[in-house]
């Protein structure tokens, strides 16, 4: 476990690709005790340093999991949910598309927006919430099913374990707040959605089983689907 100085700087990297050496200060750290523990976040290997620029390694992606925007430690049960949003335009069926804009998966497109389900709290008011969160937006939300995102780095160490309850919402409304800490956002078609996901770091073939099950087959029975990716980086 890394102290809270270090959290800091890691905090300051989960939000962005990299950085030069005084963005990644935290505010009111001493110079001293900055060039310390970022050489010791070096020397642990959860950073590393390119060109004059500061990087999370794999090794720092996976310990910003445990830590939220604020660069709080937190222990999570690993269970999440994706609030997925539909609208209709013009009899044209639209999803709201979120464009990653934090590790792991920095970069990705996704069909809803994710986080984690707090204790005690049903899984439609977890979608509902996150939605606000993150968009602005206000929506009701149904559960239609769960998928299990097992992920594992190049030399088969788990990644991830999440059970993902997905959630979904025809009646978003508020004024859309295109770019947010956790994401840029925007409403496309299903057929431009696809299109982006093709470049992901993280999607397989049960996110477009997923994707047609709901907007072609409008078929809103429960599932359940398990993925296992093997992945080259994240």
């Amino acid at each position: 476990m890394l102290n809270f100085q270090q959290e800091q700087i890691l905090t300051n990297l989960l939000k962005t690709k990299s950085l030069k050496y005084s963005e990644a200060k935290p505010d009111g750290m001493e110079k001293d005790l900055y060039n310390y523990h970022l050489g010791y976040l070096q020397e642990k290997g959860y950073i590393e340093k390119v060109e004059g620029e500061y990087f999370l390694t794999d090794i720092g992606k996976k310990y910003v999991q445990q830590l939220d925007f604020k660069g709080k430690s937190k222990e999570y049960f690993k269970a999440s949910v994706i609030a997925v949003s539909e609208r209709n335009v013009n009899g044209k069926v639209e999803i709201l598309m979120q464009k990653r804009l934090r590790h792991p998966y920095y970069g990705d497109y996704g069909y809803g927006i994710s986080g984690k389900i707090l204790p005690g709290e049903k899984i439609e008011d977890a979608a509902s919430r996150k939605l606000k969160e993150e968009t602005n937006l206000e929506g009701t939300f149904k559960f239609v099913g769960v998928i299990r995102k097992i992920r594992f780095d190049k030399d088969n160490n788990l990644i991830e374990d999440t059970l993902y309850h997905i959630c979904l919402s025809s009646d978003v409304k508020g004024e859309l707040l295109k770019t947010s800490e956790a994401g840029e956002h925007e409403w496309v078609s299903v057929e431009v959605l696809k299109d982006k996901m093709k470049g992901n770091i993280t999607s397989g073939e049960t996110d477009k089983i997923l994707l047609d099950r709901i907007f072609k087959e409008k078929d809103y029975s429960n599932f359940y689907f398990t993925e296992e990716l093997h992945l080259t980086s994240f």
